[in-house]
């Protein structure tokens, strides 16, 4: 055993000794219950689960911020198509299990007096804003047609998954340097999808998704398999999906993260330090080029644009950027330019789109205070249809599609009038904290979150115009970050002296 292993270990049984007796205690008895069900459970399964699940958890007790950091990586990088749990009962994807038995530590560790600081007022505002819209939720889903394994399902991916992802940063962090390394875990993950997507897209195989992605029986009708095979078309370019579920789903997380890498251009020290953020920017616009998804591209573009109107030295960047970008796009036109005009005048998508507006229109009109309940926007959807004579000759699937894809259609057709005026006050102080944030804090580092945090949520709510943003399980848990972020930085801001 070398000296460095035995100064390793020495460390950790220093740490458990000076862990509460009560903390001790209540870590062997967890053990002891694990190690009980694992000897009667008889099933080599659900063994290896809990002995996992034990490993995960006694992690999660010991080093809190590298269970922190694992849960990013994993809502990034592994896909959501890829779940976990113990046989018999409903799986859930693999960082949504490393993010509940990490919130069990926390919340374990704060009954035995170990709390972390509380939220900041307004952060404190924000939250019950949130926890209000969820209320909400629950509150429209009294309905005939509410399932476990549909409205549940949903709430759970729109509101519990961010609200724990959001209480375990907030327990954990403080400041803007744990805040940046939040930020920096995240932009690593989009980095290696993006690397990964480049390798689909020169290969045009996606093997996780070929491996891993199975018809299963939540998604009705089958729609993500036989859509794709629908509109699939001669010689069309081929869209990376990366390790996500589809190309939407990978260029919208990647638009939300770009506006940290293009602020690091600015509170870089060195030139070096300057490449390496614009070639880290470079890579992310690359990867949502090649999802060929419009809804990003216009977000990327709008948040490009909002960021030089904001900061003036950022200006001369974009200008460089604009100039490599269009001499990149006159050099692969000669190959690509054919199926990128074809993929810009396919009129099959846009005609689809618009008759699922109509559908969701209807259907918020049907109910207009509380909607038809949360998630059960394809239980009503064919009832919709029949009662208004949508006709659907020339858009067969539109009576498949499980969701509006527009998120602000989508909500007021599931929760309605109320619902949408709920999450307008969500964001609305969302971003009323981010403008005072900016003023209150000096033009340093915290600046550059703060406007990271703001930018990408605004890239959020401009891809909700192409999609159902709480139909993808990791949108809203990366919008919770952004959400986390501020409420630390209100929490830390200093207060002017009484």
């Amino acid at each position: 055993m070398t000296m460095e292993t035995q100064a390793t270990g020495a460390a950790w049984l220093s740490r458990l000794r000076d862990m509460p007796p009560s903390w001790r205690f209540a870590g062997t008895a967890a053990l002891l219950v694990l190690l009980g069900l694992a000897a009667t459970a008889g099933n080599p399964l659900i063994v290896a689960a809990l002995a996992a699940a034990a490993a995960i958890f006694t992690l999660a007790a010991l080093r809190p911020r590298w269970m922190l950091w694992a849960t990013v990586l994993t809502t990034v990088l592994v896909p959501s198509y890829i779940r976990l749990g113990v046989p018999g009962l409903p799986m859930v994807p693999a960082s949504l299990a490393v993010t509940t038995l990490l919130a069990a530590a926390l919340i374990l560790e704060s009954f035995l007096g170990r709390a972390g600081p509380p939220c900041g007022p307004d952060g404190r505002r924000l939250g019950r804003a949130f926890i209000a819209f969820g209320a909400l939720t629950i509150v429209s889903m009294m309905d005939a047609k509410t399932t476990f394994a549909g409205s549940v399902t949903w709430w759970v991916k729109a509101f519990v998954a961010p609200s724990m992802l959001c209480l375990i940063i907030l327990r954990l962090l403080k400041g803007t340097d744990d805040l940046d390394r939040l930020f920096k875990v995240m932009m690593t993950g989009c980095l290696i999808a993006v690397f990964y997507a480049i390798g689909e897209f020169t290969t045009s195989k996606n093997v996780l998704l070929t491996i891993f992605m199975r018809r299963s029986e939540d998604d009705l009708d089958e729609w993500p398999v036989e859509a794709a095979e629908h509109f699939t078309r001669y010689d069309a370019i081929h869209r990376v999906s990366s390790v996500f579920i589809g190309p939407i789903e990978f260029g919208a997380l990647l638009s939300m993260v770009y506006p940290y890498c293009l602020l690091k251009l600015i509170y870089a020290g060195s030139p070096r330090a300057r490449l390496g953020w614009g070639a880290a920017a470079a890579l992310m616009v690359a990867g949502i080029a090649l999802s060929v998804s419009r809804g990003p591209i216009v977000a990327v573009v709008l948040c490009t644009v909002l960021l030089a109107v904001i900061v003036k030295p950022l200006r001369r960047y974009v200008a460089y950027g604009c100039v490599v970008g269009a001499i990149a796009i006159a050099a692969a036109w000669p190959w690509l330019g054919d199926k990128l005009e074809q993929r810009a005048l396919d009129r099959d998508n846009v005609t689809l789109r618009f008759k699922l507006l109509e559908i969701a229109a209807h259907m918020a009109l049907d109910h207009p205070l509380l909607g038809v309940g949360f998630g059960n926007y394809a239980k009503y959807r064919t009832e919709t249809i029949q009662r208004h004579q949508i006709s659907v000759i020339h858009e067969p699937w539109a009576e498949r599609v499980q969701t509006a894809d527009n998120t602000y259609m989508h909500l007021a057709a599931e929760c309605g009038v109320i619902g949408v005026t709920a999450v307008i006050g969500v964001f609305a102080l969302f971003f009323l904290l981010a403008v005072r944030l900016y003023r209150q804090y000096p033009p340093v580092a915290a600046r550059g979150l703060i406007l990271a945090s703001a930018v990408g949520a605004t890239a959020f709510l401009i891809n909700g115009l192409t999609m159902t943003v709480y139909d993808s399980y990791v949108m809203p848990v990366m919008m919770s970050v952004f959400f986390a972020a501020l409420m630390i930085l209100d929490r830390d801001a200093p207060r002017p002296a009484r």
